[in-house]
């Protein structure tokens, strides 16, 4: 992990370790499909809400209150 968080400094990427988070997350409820290893929808709902709350700290941005959300459900 620091060799990828080093080459995004460098290149000034924005990157976030979230594998405390999900460590946290998996206390409470399975983070992957039982017959996949893809990630479920409680696991994308607590990567969505930790990488906003990260953009509206580090950058200022503001829910936009206009947007409307569609759920399009799956492809």
């Amino acid at each position: 992990i620091n060799c990828i968080s080093n080459s995004c400094n460098a290149l000034r990427i924005p990157y976030l370790d979230l594998s405390d988070t999900l460590a946290r997350a998996s206390r409470y409820q399975r983070l992957r499909f039982e017959i996949d290893p893809h990630y479920n929808e409680f696991t994308h709902k607590v990567i969505g809400e930790y990488v906003s709350n990260y953009l509206q700290n580090k950058y200022s941005l503001k829910k936009n209150r206009n947007y409307i959300y569609e759920y399009l459900g799956q492809f």
